[in-house]
């Protein structure tokens, strides 16, 4: 219910290396570390919606809390906790937890659109290795979108109106120019509305995205959609870091809670973490 009406903050959290721990210490070392994380929780947090979520992640929904300070005072909490642990056990000495954070923006986000930003905050966290902490509008609001706005603004435009593909697009991409051939052949035998999502993958320093990691980038990004797709709805290469998915069946799904339930398992399997995802959305 606070999820889909009420203020909050949702927290993201994920055990470090816990499949490393597991390996080298067995499960229960690994199962100790999560009641460990679990018991943390309950006692800084007490108006809270909590749960496990994927394997060594855990999901907990923060009731009321709307500013960055209040939620900053009870992640440094957790952490001077399960610090002060870990000094008394020398069994919980692995134990660290990176945080994502994300307010929630009702009537704004869907469910689908938060657990995907709580994704990408936790990303960020973990890049600091050890018990990191980001919440997603303090490092996102920034990130440039042009590329992905542009892209989807010719795609549109070519759906709509009867052009020649630019060049580029005959040699490179000729599945693009067959899918789009036949989407204008279902917009002319259906009289319902197709809808257009475009992926966009963005290095956060270009000259860190080797042609190599951007071609596994979006290998790594078609895996994340796979699952997501239905049996009527279609995905296409567009250009070398964008993606396309047409859904033809517009009764049953909604283009929105497709693309934040497909980067949710995009940032779930990265391991590009300077890579973003990004995505616009329309309808023909």
């Amino acid at each position: 219910m606070y999820l889909t009406n009420g203020d909050g903050c949702l927290l993201l959290l994920d055990v470090d290396f816990l499949q490393e721990v597991n390996g080298e210490h067995g499960l229960v070392r690994g199962d100790l570390y999560l009641k460990t994380v679990a018991h943390l929780l309950d006692s800084v947090c007490d108006d809270k919606i909590l749960y496990r979520g994927d394997s060594d992640e855990f999901v907990c929904f923060l009731c009321g809390v709307v500013r960055q300070e209040a939620v900053e005072q009870i992640i440094n909490a957790f952490h001077k906790r399960l610090e002060a642990q870990k000094a008394n056990d020398a069994v919980l000495e692995s134990l660290n937890v990176s945080i994502g954070a994300v307010f929630t923006e009702y009537p704004k986000c869907s469910k689908e659109e938060l657990m995907a930003k709580v994704s990408k905050a936790l990303l960020v966290a973990k890049k600091k290795q050890y018990n990191g902490f980001c919440e997603y509008h303090s490092f996102y609001a920034d990130i440039p979108q042009t590329l992905s706005k542009v892209g989807f603004y010719h795609l549109m435009k070519w759906l709509q109106d009867d052009v020649e593909y630019p060049e580029a697009y005959q040699t490179n991409y000729p599945e693009f120019l067959r899918t789009m051939d036949e989407i204008k052949k279902i917009r002319q035998q259906k009289e319902k509305q197709i809808e257009i999502i475009m992926f966009t993958a963005t290095a956060a320093d270009e000259e860190k995205g080797t042609l190599e990691q951007k071609a596994d980038v979006m290998e790594l990004l078609q895996k994340a959609i796979a699952p997501c797709l239905g049996s009527h709805n279609i995905t296409t290469r567009f250009s070398s870091l964008q993606q396309v998915v047409i859904i033809t069946d517009t009764d049953e799904n909604n283009a929105e809670d497709i693309a934040n339930h497909i980067i949710s398992n995009f940032y779930k399997m990265n391991q590009f973490q300077n890579f973003s995802i990004h995505y616009e959305a329309g309808k023909l």
